[in-house]
């Protein structure tokens, strides 16, 4: 059965059918997940059938090429971002890969717009996005725990920052400011917590990446954390400028 909806919808997948496909593949996992007669591990067979077939290597080439196509056209890509998170996490390894290719890194604005709708097709994979990234963080390279790091923040999903300390007290200090920013972008209670700390660092730079992280979160909540910092030379000026904006808000 589940290789029958596997075909069907690759079928559906490569006439541009991106709806119907969309369709069947969610109802088969909702399906899935809602049958108790079944154990984990069938499930997890099951899954594996589905993916081999709907993100056979051919599928998936061409996938992510009209995926590529869409961005770098500034076409709409909403119904696909839909298909490749219902197929899940299958994808996630090539849709990285395009994020990190030597052509991203050539034109700073296409490489911001390249990343962001990335990640918004990530975003649609859900849990299974951020555990992919998740593993990316502990890579040697530190140009892909970056990337990593750069997508989670534009995904702003708030399951990432239980995985995010250990890159905020990353030796490295780009790594560190990456891990901080990507905070500010997720926000809420837990991000502001790793931030309290991140205030607290001994580098003057890192410091001054966690107000600025604090100010995008702009809640009332950060205006204790931010306060002691108007003492600091380095910092008080734009402290007091983020702590003005926030109570204007």
């Amino acid at each position: 059965l589940a290789q029958t909806l596997a075909a069907i919808s690759t079928n559906l997948i490569k006439k541009q059918n991106f709806i119907q496909a969309t369709g069947i593949l969610r109802e088969f996992n909702l399906h899935l997940e809602n049958t108790s007669k079944l154990l984990d591990i069938q499930k997890e067979a099951i899954k594996r059938a589905k993916a081999e077939t709907v993100a056979s290597s051919e599928t998936v080439k061409w996938l992510i090429k009209l995926l590529q196509e869409k961005i770098e056209g500034h076409y709409d890509f909403w119904e696909l971002s839909k298909v490749i998170g219902e197929i899940g996490s299958a994808l996630a390894e090539p849709i990285f890969a395009l994020a990190i290719s030597k052509a991203s890194f050539a034109d700073p604005f296409k490489t911001y717009a390249l990343r962001w709708s990335i990640a918004k097709v990530l975003k649609a994979m859900q849990d299974e996005a951020v555990l992919f990234l998740k593993d990316r963080l502990t890579d040697k390279n530190i140009e892909i725990v970056k990337v990593a790091l750069g997508l989670l923040g534009h995904m702003q999903s708030k399951s990432a920052v239980r995985y995010l300390q250990p890159s905020t007290k990353h030796e490295n200090l780009n790594v560190r400011r990456e891990a901080i920013a990507t905070l500010g972008k997720i926000g809420g209670d837990e991000a502001i917590k790793l931030l309290s700390q991140a205030i607290n660092d001994k580098d003057i730079r890192i410091r001054l990446a966690a107000v600025w992280a604090l100010g995008s979160i702009g809640k009332p909540e950060v205006l204790p954390l931010l306060k002691p910092l108007l003492k600091e030379k380095e910092l008080a000026s734009e402290t007091q400028r983020i702590i003005h904006r926030i109570k204007k808000k």
